[in-house]
C-alpha cells in the first residue's frame, strides 16, 4: 500500500515538475486529486477482497480440522 501511494504521489507530481513552454504537463497529465484515488482505490479493494478469502478459508481450515504439519 505505502509502494502504490508513493508511486501515485509521484505522478501526480508530474504536471507540476515537467511542463512545456505553453504550461502543459510532458510527460503525466493528471495531478494528485486524480491520480491518489484512482491508483490507491484499487490496492485498498484488492486488499480486503484477499483479507476476506484468507479469514473465509481459514475458517474452513479450522472447521475440517486440517492439519498443516505431516
Amino acid at each position: 500500500m505505502v509502494s502504490a501511494a508513493l508511486v501515485a504521489v509521484v505522478l501526480g507530481l508530474q504536471p507540476w515538475l515537467v511542463q512545456r513552454a505553453d504550461g502543459s504537463s510532458l510527460f503525466f497529465p493528471f495531478g494528485l486529486a486524480v491520480v491518489l484515488p484512482a491508483i490507491l482505490l484499487p490496492h485498498v479493494l484488492v486488499g480486503l477482497g484477499e483479507a476476506v478469502l484468507a479469514v473465509l478459508v481459514w475458517r474452513l481450515a479450522r472447521a475440517r480440522h486440517w492439519r498443516w504439519s505431516t
